[in-house]
């Protein structure tokens, strides 16, 4: 078993519980990964985002795995990525800000051998301004990897 599904998951939550007293907890445990799981993102969750943005005026917050990065500088090892993909765009077009964070640079690895690592800032929280007049202290905490590939947000 993978994340989750590992013994030790329900112990790391509880542990993690203790040391920062939250009062929401939601794990996201995608069944798919790799270019099915951009595709479906893309495909969609942004395109569902989009449709919903321009129909109510509320406060946003999402905060998740995007499966993309905004820069070169949120990826380390393998291959150059050159972000193309628009998601820099969709962020402006839905007028949401990055959190940014405290912890960890990178939120993703792909736990292979040394030398053969490669590292990503894949999990971010976003925000409108709405959501940060109203929440003017909120931060994120990206906490360091226990149990998974990617680390966990306190928001």
């Amino acid at each position: 078993m993978r994340g989750a599904g590992k013994q030790l998951f329900a112990r790391n939550i509880s542990d993690i519980r203790r040391l920062h007293n939250f009062e929401i907890l939601a794990i996201c445990e995608p069944r798919i990964s790799g270019l099915r799981a951009k595709k479906v993102i893309k495909r969609l969750l942004w395109s569902y985002l989009d449709a919903i943005k321009g129909c109510f005026h509320m406060l946003w917050l999402i905060a998740r795995e995007f499966n993309e990065i905004t820069s070169c500088e949120e990826k380390r090892g393998g291959r150059p990525t050159y972000s193309n993909s628009g998601f820099s765009n969709w962020i402006y077009r839905n007028d949401l800000v990055d959190m940014g964070f405290i912890g960890p640079r990178f939120t993703w690895m792909n736990k292979r051998g040394i030398g053969e690592e490669i590292w990503e800032r894949l999990d971010r929280a976003l925000y409108s301004m709405e959501w940060r007049l109203h929440y003017s202290e909120g931060f994120v905490s990206d906490l360091p990897r226990l149990f998974a590939d990617h680390c966990p947000m306190l928001i």
